[in-house]
């Protein structure tokens, strides 16, 4: 799953700056009130926190929550029991699923990251880890997006969810919780593909695009970073750390 990201507000301005540099001073005029908000060196799906993310090349970004809620959501009793349950979207189901089947059709974007977090799990306890690209590159997460009106303030609502997919050989040894039946990982786009992610309307283009990306990656253990008092925005939430767990000492039967 991918509940946990790294994205910083330089690495989301990624394609605004290369796509659309006139936009730019723009862009930040009006981010001007959020810009220290969409600043994440780790944030949690569940704090709900507001991103960029392109739904057009040729566009600025939008603010976007995540955790997806439909259009058709009737109030906010209902929004909030549903958003929770849609930050991720399978992508071997999101043609199918009723609070993703439009999206998918016409609603795809991008989520652009430093990396995400994940935890392998190692008897029975769970160890974090930072995953990014091996060149340390920014990835490109695939996203499905709506907009849900709450007629209760008449204020209109943009939301995302992070489509995943099933997990490449390397993030399995990671994300390999005992309780699911499979590893899995978030959907990264290449460059190349992300004009037909966001505007092709031949599903089957599509659903060819929503497989384990062979991009490589590269993982390293953090310290925690969820817990009531844990605070995780600063810098240093991705320097490595030692667990003795992962690193146990060698005995004389080991090879050496």
């Amino acid at each position: 799953m991918c509940y946990d990201i790294k994205s910083q507000l330089e690495s989301q301005l990624k394609y605004a700056k290369r796509y659309t540099p006139e936009l730019v001073p723009e862009i930040l005029e009006k981010l001007a009130p959020y810009l220290d908000k969409l600043d994440h060196q780790h944030t949690s799906a569940f704090k709900q926190p507001n991103l960029l993310i392109y739904d057009d090349l040729k566009s600025a970004p939008q603010i976007a929550q995540w955790g997806l809620i439909p259009h058709w959501t009737k109030n906010e009793l209902d929004a909030d029991k549903i958003w929770s349950k849609t930050i991720n979207a399978r992508g071997e189901h999101i043609f199918d699923k009723p609070s993703f089947k439009l999206a998918a059709e016409k609603q795809r974007g991008i989520l652009v990251v430093d990396g995400f977090f994940e935890h392998k799990h190692v008897n029975k306890k769970a160890f974090p880890h930072f995953i990014q690209a091996e060149s340390k590159e920014t990835l490109n997460l695939g996203c499905l997006w709506d907009v849900w009106e709450n007629t209760q303030t008449n204020i209109k609502l943009k939301t995302f969810s992070i489509i995943t997919t099933r997990a490449t050989p390397f993030m399995e040894v990671i994300h390999n919780n005992p309780q699911l039946n499979e590893g899995r990982m978030p959907l990264i786009l290449d460059d190349k593909n992300l004009s037909t992610w966001l505007s092709d309307v031949d599903s089957d283009k599509i659903k060819a695009l929503i497989q384990p990306n062979k991009i490589k990656l590269k993982a390293h253990p953090v310290k925690a970073i969820r817990g009531k008092n844990i605070m995780t925005n600063n810098s240093n939430v991705t320097d490595e750390h030692y667990y003795h767990e992962l690193n146990p000492p060698k005995t004389l039967f080991d090879d050496f």
